[in-house]
């Protein structure tokens, strides 16, 4: 079920707003690059508006085995952004956003600027259906590999996704759109929303 989560994501159209696939890169070879290096099984990379609400979410998706837990984490914005010319002016970490009842897993909060332009920035990297606690620049948390591996005694061999959202507005402005609701619908079965289907930040 959970390899269908790109395709429901992808084929989304919400009403009263305009949707448009983007390319993971601004050039062919670069897009080509990108594929090669992060070995996904599939993706998508949307942008939707309406007037002057708008975000961009990308989903990757791994199957079981397919690359480890650092090929995925090595790539985070805190990264790949920073090396791109973005500069965080605001970061959060163990960021959930949730109303009454309703909750996200654990995931990471960021502001970034590049040139006067603002990208306010959520992303959640999922292992198996669950968050992978990670410090800043992708490195997973001692405690976590510790409960994955010892008093868990799971692998890292399961499914794996990465989530990102963005938009020049704070998160907060368009948390609660029908359009984002949508999407994080069509996201549950990844284990990104772990209580319900409206979560707000908080």
């Amino acid at each position: 079920m959970a390899a269908l989560v790109v395709p429901a994501l992808r084929a989304y159209q919400p009403r009263g707003w305009s949707t448009t696939e983007l390319p993971l890169s601004e050039t062919e070879l670069g897009s080509e690059m990108v594929s090669r290096t992060l070995r996904y099984d599939d993706f998508t990379y949307l942008h939707f508006r309406n007037g002057p609400a708008e975000f961009t979410i990308y989903v990757a998706y791994w199957s079981a085995g397919k690359v480890d837990l650092r090929t995925v984490n090595a790539h985070t914005p805190d990264t790949c952004w920073g090396t791109n010319g973005w500069t965080a002016t605001e970061a959060r970490d163990n960021f959930r956003g949730f109303t009454p009842g309703t909750r996200t897993a654990a995931g990471q909060l960021r502001s970034f600027v590049n040139g006067g332009t603002m990208q306010h920035v959520a992303f959640w990297h999922l292992l198996d259906g669950r968050a992978v606690e990670m410090w800043r620049y992708g490195f997973p948390k001692l405690t976590f590999m510790w409960r994955l591996f010892g008093k868990e005694h799971r692998s890292l061999g399961g499914e794996q996704f990465f989530v990102r959202i963005a938009s020049s507005r704070p998160l907060s402005e368009i948390w609660s759109e029908p359009a984002l609701q949508g999407v994080f619908e069509r996201l549950q079965p990844s284990g990104l929303v772990v209580s319900g289907f409206n979560p707000a930040p908080e």
